[in-house]
């Protein structure tokens, strides 16, 4: 099937009530399809490979950090956190024990670690919640100031009026909309490292696009976060491809990097091949229990390649 064939078939499986795809390569839209009423999603986690990630590798590249830098009291580094191999758990219900965003970015702060940095890979919001007391501390704002100042993030917002649907949650007591998923970054006011961001596929794609033409200069910051990795497949802040089976497919080179968002995003680039795909949706409505997206994913990327290779965009 051709990946359009894919959005169209679970679409009507409801797989997902809103998808939108859109492809890159060379930084011009090659491949586009939305289907659903909406024009913005929840991008969750992809606000840590959006925000949190390009903004703490600003600041290594105006010296206001260094990847080295011990920021827990175990020796934990930056480096480490972006890795996701710092030691944090990987989450808590922090906002149960907080009234305000603050005491939510001291709580992390203030967590134990569950292993001796460096030696163990664990995907952590917390560790990515800690990263943003630390930006905004040197930084002097709040993350969406900080955003706005130091990265090109048209048409990404936080929170969006309209957006597509999530969770019919529990705690909450209704169908999330207009808001984050994530508990922690709604009690944070919706602003944060590891969610928080809502956009559409060309937007994303655009922002992603920004980072492949920053690593080219090998003396940034974000040329080598895209190099080395922690105790996992994550390099500094970004994804890689794991051994085995990866929601980027069979075909990605082995210096993809990517990221995955719970509510059913998700964005791979292959620098080498000048490319970028971002595929949207919110698998999580009206349950988080759907996890069809699993399949879904590595589908589309296969087939995503396979137009490139019969549009000669993909060499290999």
């Amino acid at each position: 099937m051709t990946p359009l064939e894919h959005l169209r078939q679970a679409h009507a499986a409801g797989v997902a009530s809103a998808l939108d795809l859109c492809v890159l390569h060379g930084g011009d839209v090659v491949l586009a399809e939305r289907l659903g009423d909406h024009a913005s999603w929840d991008l969750a986690s992809l606000t840590k490979a959006l925000v949190g990630a390009p903004l703490a590798c600003d600041f290594v590249d105006r010296g206001l950090l260094s990847f080295g830098l011990p920021v827990t009291d175990e020796g934990g580094t930056l480096a480490q956190i972006l890795s996701h191999s710092a030691g944090y758990p990987a989450w808590l219900p922090l906002y149960e024990r907080a009234g305000t965003r603050d005491e939510v970015l001291r709580l992390a702060r203030e967590t134990p670690l569950e292993a001796v940095p460096g030696e163990r890979h664990t995907y952590s919001d917390i560790g990515f919640l800690v990263l943003c007391g630390l930006l905004e501390g040197r930084g002097g704002a709040r993350i969406d100031r900080l955003a706005a100042e130091h990265l090109e993030l048209a048409g990404l917002t936080w929170g969006a009026a309209g957006a597509a649907p999530t969770e019919d949650c529990p705690v909450r007591g209704c169908v999330v909309t207009d808001e984050v998923h994530d508990l922690n970054c709604r009690a944070m006011e919706g602003v944060s490292t590891h969610a928080g961001l809502f956009g559409d596929a060309r937007s994303v794609a655009r922002a992603v696009q920004q980072q492949v033409e920053r690593s080219r200069d090998t003396t940034s910051a974000l040329a080598w976060a895209w190099s080395h990795r922690g105790a996992g497949s994550h390099w500094l802040g970004w994804d890689g491809r794991s051994a085995g089976a990866s929601s980027s497919g069979q075909h990605f080179p082995a210096d993809t990097v990517g990221h995955l968002g719970f509510t059913g995003t998700s964005v791979w680039a292959a620098p080498s091949k000048d490319v970028v795909v971002v595929f949207l949706t919110n698998r999580v409505h009206p349950s988080i229990e759907d996890i069809r997206i699993r399949q879904l994913r590595p589908a589309v990327h296969d087939a995503v390649v396979e137009h490139l290779r019969s549009r000669g965009l993909w060499a290999g």
